[in-house]
């Protein structure tokens, strides 16, 4: 469908889905599934079908497969200002939860900066606020054979 009355762009049913998502007004893209994602897409280069991404799935809110390249990229351009390429929040309970969890066979985590200014800048920055227990803004494990370094 090309236009509804709630201001859709783009509305996608699957076949089966129990019940239509309100999408209050103004929505890019909607779309209901009971395959267990509102909205997929997927690239096809003519051999290899294995790029694709969903929103709105039964485990994730945003997932991204490619065995060519990047599976989720934020990027953030605005100049002058202090926003997130990825932003991860998980806020509930105390002594629970993670903002972000990323894991590598080289990296687990990187951090870069390439600067031109005379300020002070941390390629991994770390803060923990409040509390009575034991507070560590950055920690790091190391183990192995070899010498290891924390």
């Amino acid at each position: 469908m090309g236009y509804n009355a709630s201001g859709d762009g783009v509305v996608g049913v699957g076949s089966g889905a129990g019940t239509y998502l309100h999408s209050g007004s103004g929505d890019g893209v909607v779309g209901v599934s009971d395959a267990g994602y509102g909205v997929i897409g997927s690239y096809y280069d003519g051999s290899d079908n294995n790029r694709y991404g969903y929103l709105g799935g039964s485990s994730y809110g945003v997932y991204g497969h490619n065995d060519a390249g990047d599976a989720i990229r934020g990027e953030a351009t605005q100049a002058n200002s202090d926003d997130y390429g990825v932003y991860g929040t998980c806020d509930v309970t105390d002594s629970y939860g993670y903002g972000g969890y990323f894991k590598g066979k080289y990296k687990g985590v990187a951090g870069e900066v390439y600067i031109t200014g005379s300020s002070s800048y941390y390629g991994v920055y770390g803060c923990v606020y409040g509390g009575t227990g034991t507070n560590y803004g950055v920690r790091g494990e190391a183990s192995g054979s070899g010498t290891d370094y924390r």
